[in-house]
């Protein structure tokens, strides 16, 4: 369903979008290919013209000047295909959605927007939509051509001007405007003029012509309306004639600004028909002859269409931002976070249905939910944002999250917070309210330790976690990487996948895409350590979430550093085996995959969270050897955890136990400690979306715990950078969110209190 919008709500990237789909149309190659069938009007003009866009200003031309009775230059002025008579409403409605559907296709997205002429009346000269950005100013000079705007004409350089043609279809110059020029004419149609036409009770009567009395007349112009009879016309001919210039002529689709125009006069129809739904359309099939092309099931000249198709607009595809919109019930008002464990945060949504309107899908794509108050009460918070747009092309749901973060032993906590709709204005209040429980210590063990069913009770949570479905809700907030991306994955397990892949590509500074060699949200910089300390613990916590009791166990890849191959680890009923075959897929164990039976294989996503196949590992392939348990015990002793600029290359722990310092003797490349295992490994275990393999989680697990064992043999030595450091360590300073996870890097400092332990931890 299109949606055609007030001009004056056009964001400046829709302006732009909008002006250059007209200009593709004006640079799209049109030829004329000659038919002896077709009349001389015909064939001595179509072939002169170069273009899409002029195609349809001869189009109307054509119609405009064909008499209906008498064809072709008779009797036009009476009644013609286009104007004067009942179709001229049904004409300029299949008219222009021909033309908005070209721009869409030229600009996908791109929509016809309508001027709301009789908002501007009063100060019409000044109206938005004359702005340079948009349809350009009023005509100049003694020929009165417009030379500002994305429609100026230079004659010194018709090549970037915008040419108009004449009703021969031959170039003309540049277009004209002359504002309120024309005698009688120095106003445009007023809101009181739209006032009493809309309450005509009859489209069309009498001889169905120029003097016709009728809403198709009084809409039209050619009627007297709120006091003022012809001449000057009156509502559509009026704005023409305030225009003038190139707007007076059959050819007057020379102007851009036709088709905004005739778009509010659609629309003031439209909204005529819901006022009216009961009056038909005037004249039936069984009307004289000499009605050709305006009775409910002619063809409209020129166009084929039938009248009778284009009565309904929203069956033509489109609404307009006003049109009635669907009615919104809330499923629930009331949200509570029952038994939320201490250090986690929980989120619920609340649910709204939408109708469909009447008639269905008439309303435009997107309503606006707003949190306009709250929400109030300790811990409560809006994980998505205050706004929510609902594309109703996608869903009849709309669901408005709020979170609650347990930090301490609080019981019971409430607050409120107020939803509104934008559209319908509606708005609900919503009561929150929530307790605590305090979390049982997590023990981390050793994977070499755990017993069969502890194997198979984690290896089911991750298979569930794969299963579980996950549907990113569009936001237009979200950048286009996130936006283009996060749709296409449908599990909650490939959601980590991707945050993980995010963040390690967003440089610090710089962004998405930017420097990120040198610094990113996940890797490189001070926050490597506490990023995957949040991550991996929420991932533990998802696991927890759908089988009670799984934690996540640590593979102690040092010692197992003299036989990697033969490691515990690769057996079939924990992480499965080496790659195989010329690709180097896994098709051993629980993670493998056969293209036969793609519905019980473990398939990966690639970086846009597409499915990519098997999972790939090529043991030693890259590198021969893992970390050793001396290299673990040398970047144990390193005093001081990070320093300098705060990047790959700086000296401290972080940077010794990521892999990119020199370690007992050996300089990178390849990696160290942690980078090495990811190279040892190799396959999908090399590029940002290494937690497609499950070993990644295992493996950081024990980095994580060789963080807190040195943290244990140097209590006094501070997280750095501090808060006083640079902006551009934004996301690794004490007091910074981590990208994309929205954690403090002070919250991560202390793993006991995010509720897990190692089994290693008491010992001296």
């Amino acid at each position: 369903m299109t949606c055609r919008k007030n001009v004056n709500a056009l964001t400046t990237e829709e302006k732009a979008a909008f002006i250059n789909a007209i200009k593709l149309m004006k640079a799209e190659e049109y030829v004329y290919v000659d038919n002896p069938n077709d009349p001389a009007h015909i064939r001595d003009r179509y072939p002169n013209i170069t273009n899409t866009y002029d195609k349809y200003v001869l189009d109307h031309h054509i119609g405009m000047y064909t008499g209906t009775p008498g064809g072709w230059g008779s009797n036009f002025l009476t009644r013609n295909a286009v104007y004067r008579g009942p179709a001229f409403l049904p004409w300029q409605r299949e008219f222009i959605r021909r033309f908005e559907l070209d721009l869409d296709r030229l600009v996908p997205g791109v929509t016809l927007p309508y001027w709301d002429w009789a908002s501007d009346a009063a100060d019409p000269m000044n109206a938005a939509i004359w702005a340079n950005d948009f349809m350009g100013g009023n005509g100049s000079g003694p020929n009165r051509v417009v030379q500002s705007g994305p429609f100026a004409y230079d004659d010194a350089d018709p090549e970037n001007s915008w040419v108009i043609i004449n009703y021969l279809g031959l170039p003309d110059g540049g277009l004209v405007r002359n504002f309120g020029s024309r005698r009688n004419t120095p106003d445009l149609p007023t809101q009181a003029d739209i006032d009493e036409i809309q309450q005509i009770s009859t489209y069309d009567s009498g001889n169905f012509n120029t003097n016709s009395m009728g809403y198709r007349g009084a809409n039209e112009g050619r009627l007297p309306v709120n006091g003022k009879t012809p001449p000057p016309s009156n509502t559509h001919a009026l704005v023409h004639e305030w225009i003038a210039g190139s707007m007076m002529l059959g050819t007057s689709p020379n102007d851009p600004i036709f088709f905004l125009h005739h778009c509010f006069v659609d629309k003031l129809w439209a909204d005529w028909q819901a006022l009216h739904p009961t009056v038909p359309y005037v004249p039936d099939d069984t009307a004289s002859n000499d009605l050709n092309g305006h009775r409910l099931n002619d063809e409209l000249f020129g166009l084929g269409t039938l009248i009778s198709a284009t009565l309904d607009h929203h069956a033509m595809g489109y609404s307009y931002d006003t049109d009635t919109p669907p009615i919104v019930t809330p499923v629930n008002t009331e949200l509570v976070f029952n038994d939320t464990p201490i250090g986690t945060t929980a989120v619920q949504a609340v649910t709204f249905n939408i109708s469909a309107p009447i008639p269905d899908n008439s309303f435009c794509r997107d309503l606006v939910f707003t949190i306009t108050d709250g929400p109030t009460g300790t811990g409560f918070g809006i994980p998505n944002g205050d706004r929510v747009v609902i594309n109703r092309d996608n869903t009849n749901v709309a669901e408005v999250w709020f979170s609650y973060t347990a930090t301490s032993n609080t019981d019971p906590v409430t607050g409120t917070a107020q939803i509104s709709c934008v559209q319908t204005g509606q708005t609900w209040s919503i009561n929150l309210s929530t307790n605590t429980m305090p979390v049982d210590n997590t023990t981390r063990k050793n994977l070499n330790t755990l017993t069969t069913e502890e194997k198979a009770a984690f290896i089911n949570a991750i298979k569930l976690m794969k299963a579980e479905e996950y549907v990113y809700v569009d936001d237009p907030n979200d950048p286009i990487y996130v936006r283009t991306r996060y749709i296409n994955i449908t599990n909650t397990y490939d959601k980590y996948v991707l945050d993980h892949h995010i963040a390690m590509y967003t440089a610090t500074p710089g962004g998405w895409g930017g420097n990120f060699m040198n610094r990113n949200g996940a890797h490189r910089g001070p926050s490597f350590l506490p990023w995957h300390r949040a991550f991996i613990r929420r991932f533990e916590l998802d696991l927890a979430r759908l089988v009670p009791g799984v934690t996540l166990p640590y593979w102690d890849w040092a010692s197992d550093a003299a036989d990697p191959m033969n490691a515990a680890i690769w057996a079939n009923d924990f992480m499965g085996g080496n790659g195989s075959g010329p690709n180097r897929v896994v098709q051993s164990g629980p993670f493998a995959y056969d293209a036969a039976d793609l519905e019980n294989s473990w398939v990966i996503i690639n970086y846009f969270g597409q499915p990519d196949g098997g999972l790939v590992r090529d043991f030693g392939g890259s590198t021969p050897n893992l970390p050793t348990q001396a290299d673990v015990d040398e970047i144990q002793q390193i005093s001081t955890y990070d320093s300098g600029d705060f990047n790959q290359a700086s000296v401290g722990y972080r940077g010794a136990n990521e892999g990119r310092l020199p370690v007992n003797g050996k300089t990178p490349p390849p990696g160290n400690t942690h980078n090495l295992v990811h190279e040892w490994i190799a396959g999908s275990m090399l590029p940002g979306t290494s937690p497609n393999d499950p070993i990644f989680f295992i493996h950081h697990c024990f980095v994580d715990k060789l963080w807190a064992d040195w943290q244990a043999l140097h209590p006094t030595v501070p997280y750095a950078p501090d808060d006083t450091a640079s902006n551009d360590l934004n996301g690794h300073r004490l007091n910074d969110e981590l990208v994309g996870l929205g954690t403090l890097v002070s919250e991560t400092l202390d793993h006991q209190a995010m509720g897990y332990s190692y089994d290693t931890d008491s010992l001296p």
